[in-house]
């Protein structure tokens, strides 16, 4: 065993560890069946957990191949990427509402050719990335939460 030099360092290699873990391991994060409307449904798989709960501007849908989570619940961490529609305005708008009242805090937010939002929440950070639709593509958000060091 090499031994470290920072406690961190520990930290940060577990938290490496569990990502490239779970970057090998295939579990669905939404629902691969059309609903009625012929559109993903957007709903999360049996890895997501409650991720879709509440976390999912309106009208979202998961890009899986974009997107991992590890762990459940409350608790998860990871990245998500959405396809969020042509209007990143109302995404933004639904972060920036909706986070503060399942308590976390918005600690910065920047809005630019890519928008960006950072939360805390007790032991977990998270950053939300809006980047807006083109002429040929949709917008998207890219959500990443991991866990902090506690003090």
């Amino acid at each position: 065993m090499i031994p470290l030099k920072y406690p961190q360092g520990a930290l940060v290699l577990c938290v490496a560890a569990l990502l490239l873990t779970a970057a090998c391991t295939s579990t669905p994060l939404g629902d691969s069946n059309p609903s009625s409307t012929g559109q993903p449904s957007g709903q999360t798989g049996s890895g997501a957990g409650t991720f879709a709960t509440g976390l999912m501007p309106p009208g979202s849908v998961i890009k899986q191949d974009k997107s991992f989570i590890v762990g459940n619940g409350e608790n998860w961490f990871g990245k998500v990427t959405l396809d969020i529609g042509k209007d990143d305005d109302i995404a933004y708008k639904f972060f920036l509402k909706t986070l503060p009242e399942k308590g976390w805090t918005l600690v910065s937010t920047i809005r630019s050719e890519q928008t960006q939002l950072v939360f805390t929440k007790a032991d977990r950070s998270a950053t939300v990335v809006i980047t807006p639709a083109g002429f040929w593509k949709s917008g998207t958000v890219t959500m990443v939460i991991t866990p902090t060091q506690s003090r």
